[in-house]
């Protein structure tokens, strides 16, 4: 499995991710719980470990850029509002 995060926020001279790669983590995060869940359901918590390790640390740097001082809307795609 692709570790789709950067080991820390973006500096703040660098630009935030984009939407894409945003998606791309919460998909990965997606699929981390499902394959937890399965080793759980298994009686399998050791081979939990890694995979909660990985989902962790995507949350968290996802959590990390909510609290930057940056608008988080800028990450979101731009939608047509009635004028």
């Amino acid at each position: 499995m692709t570790m789709a995060y950067p080991s820390q926020p973006p500096p703040r001279g660098r630009p935030p991710p984009n939407p894409a790669q945003i998606q791309k983590l919460l998909d990965e995060n997606s699929q981390l719980i499902k394959t937890i869940t399965e080793y759980q359901s298994q009686g399998k918590p050791q081979e939990c470990f890694q995979y909660q390790q990985s989902l962790h640390r995507n949350l968290m740097y996802l959590a990390s850029m909510a609290d930057t001082s940056q608008n988080m809307a800028q990450f979101l795609p731009v939608r047509d509002t009635p004028g």
